[in-house]
């Protein structure tokens, strides 16, 4: 559990072959080191997951560096990114899965584009730290005015080190039925607009922030225009 402190954790061994519903980033060229840029083998992954309809996309442990964005296309449903599970002992230290940004400023890590049925589970996404760019979003669910994004879970993850953790719309857009649970927001970047949660939609319905934890942000949760959401046993500092 990212949420948990000074634990042992030992995540199960992880084959880089497929399965046939699971794409491991590292059956399409991942390396997972950190300095190996394995933007283009995850998106590979993830784009033969679209094709096959659906499936996981399977990220073993270890520190995926990448330089452009992840994205999960138009119409995309039944799709699942998942981690090996971690735990957060202290900042700087994680154990499991990292997704690396190592890009340009403003720019976004993971976008979800009229996306239903989404699942991201067991993972870490980390901006780079001291001397990394500014303005960086780490997950964007964005309907680009076309459908809802509709039920996506969000759960076990920790956003750390951006400006934006999760940014739920964009402008004119809706979602429906996002969940968040045991998910940790740690260390936004040092600017003056970070935000652990953006939320930037014409219209949000039935979405529920349950056991989750932010820190180190200079907004908890930014709404600019929303509707219905609910918080459970969710803290901030």
């Amino acid at each position: 559990n990212w949420l948990a402190s000074n634990s042992t954790v030992t995540p199960e061994t992880i084959i880089s072959r497929n399965s046939t519903d699971v794409f491991n980033v590292k059956a399409y060229g991942a390396v997972g080191n950190g300095i190996v840029d394995d933007t283009t083998a995850i998106n590979a992954a993830i784009a033969a997951c679209i094709t096959a309809t659906g499936g996981t996309v399977e990220f073993p442990i270890g520190f995926y560096k990448i330089t452009s964005a992840m994205l999960v296309t138009a119409g995309t449903r039944g799709l699942r990114i998942r981690g090996a599970k971690g735990s957060y002992a202290a900042p700087g230290n994680s154990i499991g899965s990292t997704i690396l940004w190592a890009g340009a400023a403003s720019s976004t890590m993971l976008t979800l584009l009229n996306t239903q049925d989404i699942e991201i589970r067991d993972i870490c996404f980390d901006g780079g730290g001291a001397g990394a760019p500014g303005g960086v979003t780490a997950a964007l669910l964005d309907s680009n005015g076309v459908q809802p994004n509709k039920r996506t879970t969000i759960e076990n993850v920790m956003f750390r080190r951006v400006n934006t953790g999760l940014q739920i719309g964009n402008s004119t857009n809706e979602t429906d039925t996002i969940y968040v649970r045991s998910t940790a927001f740690y260390e936004g970047d040092s600017s003056t607009t970070s935000a652990a949660i953006r939320m930037n939609c014409a219209n949000i319905a039935n979405t529920v922030f349950d056991g989750c934890e932010m820190f180190g942000w200079r907004y908890g949760i930014n709404v600019t225009v929303t509707g219905d959401f609910t918080m459970i046993d969710t803290d901030g500092g």
